[in-house]
């Protein structure tokens, strides 16, 4: 790496120590008879140490015979070694001759915050086939508005080499114009979860304890088997049984429901992503066992590198016990079988269930074929009717 000038030396060794997190200071220069700059040490601020002399040291007789005393000055010094040399080279400018970078401190300076300059954490969280949250990436901003996300989403997609299917958010404005504007095919939805724990607030304390309306409300808000109309026709329902019906809020809610209730996207892959609790608020609790607001970049840094250690340790071990285990079978069913061959423990007992569901619970009541179509009518056990369509071909 070579350096035009002197200046850009100072400049380039000065911004990598703001970014590290400690201060610097001028040291050794060597110059030509014709004072030409040939070399320059640049040196921690707590290289070497502060000389003590005898007229730093306060003398107790001295101090109680006279009404004014000085206060000896603490030093930082710690004989710190990082450095940095630059050498001269001719017409070509500087380059650097010799780095130390190893500091003998807490070389990050404390004032170097995160939160000194109100940056933002937001991570991508998915989940990975062990149904635990997975971190896919995360970025700083130091603004949340409309430009910054639309920077922080082009960077994801290039990264990733694709787009995502569904990004679940939290309702946030600037996030709802900055996907269409990067993703052409990704489908914005709100976090059922996020939205479920603000219902308490806005209908009163009263309401909210009412368990007949909880009951209610949650019947047709978590279900992904009501039909379009059922689901507004039962809506309006409980609205007018309420009294919400002006409420601004669930008017608010409703008119944006095929943002994120279940019945107007049973199609979209993932779906079962807004029905969990917040990933997001896990990935938080998690990454703040590792990070603090006290934290300088560098440390953030390092310790978020400690977090997707310990996220990548836990995934290998559940991977382990799946390998190492062979599940119990209900049934004498090949689907079965297959599908412990197929799936880790944690997506298997999922499956296993819809198959026992299937078998115990549910019953065909007819069968139309059309074609190269067979058409299954068929109902479960808490009497709902389902069309099942097969090609045989």
């Amino acid at each position: 790496m070579t350096f035009s000038t002197l200046d850009a030396v100072v400049s380039f060794y000065k911004n990598y120590a703001a970014k590290v997190g400690f201060d610097i200071r001028s040291s050794y220069v060597m110059k030509s008879k014709d004072g030409v700059i040939l070399s320059k040490y640049i040196l921690c601020s707590r290289e070497g140490y502060k000389n003590v002399t005898d007229s730093s040291i306060l003398n107790v007789d001295e101090a109680s015979s006279s009404s004014t005393t000085k206060r000896r000055r603490v030093s930082n010094r710690t004989g710190c070694k990082a450095r940095i040399l630059f050498k001269f080279i001719g017409s070509l400018g500087y380059v650097v001759e010799k780095f130390e970078e190893r500091h003998n401190h807490l070389s990050f300076d404390a004032t170097y915050q995160t939160n000194r300059y109100d940056m933002v954490f937001t991570s991508f969280t998915g989940i990975d086939n062990h149904k635990k949250s997975i971190t896919f990436a995360v970025g700083l901003l130091t603004k949340e508005d409309i430009a910054s996300y639309v920077w922080l989403f082009e960077y994801f997609k290039k990264a990733m080499g694709g787009e995502p299917k569904v990004i679940v958010t939290d309702q946030d404005p600037a996030m709802r114009q900055a996907i269409p504007a990067v993703f052409s095919e990704a489908r914005d939805r709100f976090c059922m979860w996020h939205i479920m724990c603000k219902v308490g607030e806005k209908v009163g304390f009263v309401l909210s304890k009412n368990e007949i309306f909880r009951k209610k409300l949650n019947s047709i808000v978590w279900s992904s088997y009501l039909e379009l109309l059922e689901f507004e026709n039962e809506w309006r329902s409980i609205m007018e049984e309420f009294d919400l019906v002006n409420n601004n809020w669930f008017v608010q809610m409703f008119e944006l429901r095929r943002f994120w209730i279940l019945s107007y996207f049973r199609d979209v892959p993932m779906v079962g992503l807004l029905r969990t609790t917040s990933l997001s608020e896990g990935e938080n609790g998690f990454f703040s066992r590792f990070t603090t607001l006290l934290s300088s970049l560098v440390q953030f840094y390092m310790q978020f590198e400690r977090a997707l250690d310990s996220q990548r340790h836990n995934h290998a071990k559940l991977t382990r016990d799946s390998e190492g285990n062979i599940p119990e079978m209900k049934t004498p069913l090949p689907i079965e079988k297959h599908a412990s061959t197929v799936y880790t423990l944690s997506i298997f007992y999922d499956i296993q269930k819809e198959i026992c569901t299937a078998c115990f619970n549910c019953r065909v009541l007819s069968v139309r074929e059309d074609g190269d179509i067979l058409y299954y009518e068929i109902k479960d056990g808490s009497d709902r009717k389902f069309t099942l369509e097969h090609n045989v071909t």
